[in-house]
């Protein structure tokens, strides 16, 4: 009876177990449709407010753009993470919901790809450009001219394959007080080069001792670290000769042995003077015919196209003085003359025998250049000549060719956008640039409107290729809402004209909170 009771008693319970734990299934059940049903619910509202987010932000940044510079909007994200894509033109609302955007002219102040997180943005065009949420405002070029009065405003507005291209302008300083410094600090060398011992085409050897005396001229090899070296025979000059800006070359037994090699260096750029023989047999070189004569024919004279050349400053080292209808005159030592070729550019014959044999010459050969004088020793030893001492005028030239440099310059205008009462951080600008060759200095001046001049901040980098670089301006500077910089170049070999190359320039003021 006990037992029954006992059994009766546990088949309750199990039933009861077996009712409650159905019961609370179909809670469970009901729970979990509820909660997928809210799920989707909210995953619904978090998708509409993205759409809608990503929407309302794409046809906000159509809108100020469509209303141009200056247009200003304000966006809540809340508490979305947002993702722009101008290069793709694409929003990215929380890694997730995707929508297009109707241009790629977008930026943070440095880049057009982006990301910003919750809180306020603000959209605004500056110069067609829609800056997003920037502390730094990133201004294009207003204006460009170069030194040749060229506008090149829209060769360096954008990051493009259009180049402002800056030709260089030749300038002679002949006023160095110092030249031996002036020679180390520019790094030009000179080599006088003989091989005729105790002979010198110009009288008293003049040309030898104004070298001691200007260029502090020593024999090589002691030492060996002057800037301008006296060699008395050829042999330890060629394996040098790459080391020099200008050579003399005075009595030469044979220059053809070397011509190959002196002609590269001319080609480089070097600056040459012949003086007297260079060959014991007529010979060729440099794009000229040179024929040995030891007894002149006559005195030399100036030409008229010596004072043509003068005159429209193609010859603005060798200045002897006179004119075409009172030319300089000299008795040379020499009659020795060349002739010209195809191969030699630019060929002024500058002073004639009589017979019109050519007895001084200048011409040019690839990026350098030579001049022959047949002598300029008189049969007295008396350098003289009716318009001074030829020496002298020889002495002169070399001081015009060590003062030459070529210089030019791009110069930049910005109209700054500045916030009124906003504090500026930093303020830079980024230029890409390039020159033709690396034997030249550059600079980037800011325009100091107090002072009223320009000032450097910065020296840029030399490179054959192109290049970017940014400087920064120092938070003194009074920018103003208009400011403009001058990019300098300085080519510093004698006859090595080249050019400077400008892509983009831009300014960027970064301020301690969204102007």
């Amino acid at each position: 009876m006990l037992a029954e009771r006992i059994k009766k008693k546990g088949q309750v319970a199990n039933e009861a177990i077996f009712a409650i734990g159905f019961i609370l299934l179909f809670f469970l059940m009901i729970f979990a449709i509820i909660s997928q049903r809210s799920s989707q619910f909210v995953n619904t509202k978090v998708n509409l407010e993205q759409r809608e987010l990503c929407l309302k932000i794409s046809t906000g940044i159509n809108e100020i753009y469509s209303k141009g510079h200056g247009t200003v909007l304000q966006l809540d994200l809340k508490n979305h993470t947002v993702s722009f894509n101008g290069k793709d033109q694409v929003l990215e609302i929380d890694n997730g919901y995707r929508c297009t955007i109707p241009l790629k002219e977008i930026s943070d102040g440095g880049s057009n790809i982006f990301t910003i997180e919750q809180g306020k943005i603000q959209i605004a065009n500056l110069e067609n450009v829609v800056y997003i949420n920037s502390k730094c405002v990133t201004n294009r070029v207003n204006f460009a001219q170069d030194n040749n009065l060229q506008v090149v405003t829209d060769l360096v507005r954008d990051l493009d394959n259009k180049r402002a291209k800056v030709d260089l302008t030749r300038y002679i300083n002949d006023t160095i007080s110092n030249l031996t410094a002036y020679l180390i600090q520019n790094n030009i060398r000179i080599a006088y080069v003989t091989e005729s011992s105790g002979v010198d085409v110009c009288a008293n050897n003049q040309l030898q001792t104004y070298l001691s005396t200007d260029y502090q001229c020593k024999d090589y090899p002691n030492p060996s670290n002057t800037f301008c070296d006296r060699f008395s025979s050829s042999g330890d000059f060629w394996s040098r000769i790459s080391n020099y800006s200008i050579i003399f070359l005075e009595n030469i037994e044979s220059i053809s042995d070397n011509k190959a090699t002196l002609e590269n260096w001319v080609t480089n750029g070097g600056a040459l003077i012949l003086l007297g023989k260079i060959s014991n047999a007529d010979t060729s070189v440099l794009g000229i015919n040179y024929n040995k004569l030891q007894n002149p024919p006559s005195n030399l004279k100036a030409t008229a196209d010596y004072y043509q050349a003068v005159a429209d400053g193609i010859e603005s080292f060798l200045l002897m003085g006179g004119s075409v209808s009172n030319p300089a005159i000299w008795p040379p030592k020499r009659g020795h003359y060349i002739t010209n070729t195809t191969n030699a550019f630019v060929f002024i014959k500058e002073g004639t025998y009589n017979n019109g044999n050519i007895g001084l010459a200048r011409w040019n050969y690839g990026s350098g250049f030579s001049y022959f004088f047949s002598s300029c020793l008189e049969d007295n030893n008396n350098d003289t000549y009716n318009f001074g001492n030829f020496t002298q005028r020889i002495r002169e030239s070399i001081q015009r060719m060590v003062g030459t440099y070529y210089s030019g310059f791009l110069d930049t205008k910005f109209l700054n956008n500045e916030k009124v009462g906003a504090t500026i951080n930093n303020i830079s600008t980024t230029l890409q640039h390039h020159m033709e060759g690396l034997e030249n200095v550059q600079e980037l001046n800011i325009y100091n409107t107090t002072l009223g001049n320009y000032t450097k901040i910065c020296d840029l980098s030399n490179s054959t290729t192109e290049i970017t670089e940014v400087c920064n301006i120092p938070s003194s500077t009074i920018l103003g809402n208009e400011v403009k910089f001058r990019i300098g170049a300085r080519v510093k070999k004698i006859n090595i004209n080249k050019s400077a190359f400008y892509n983009y320039q831009d300014l960027r003021v970064c301020y301690e909170e969204i102007p």
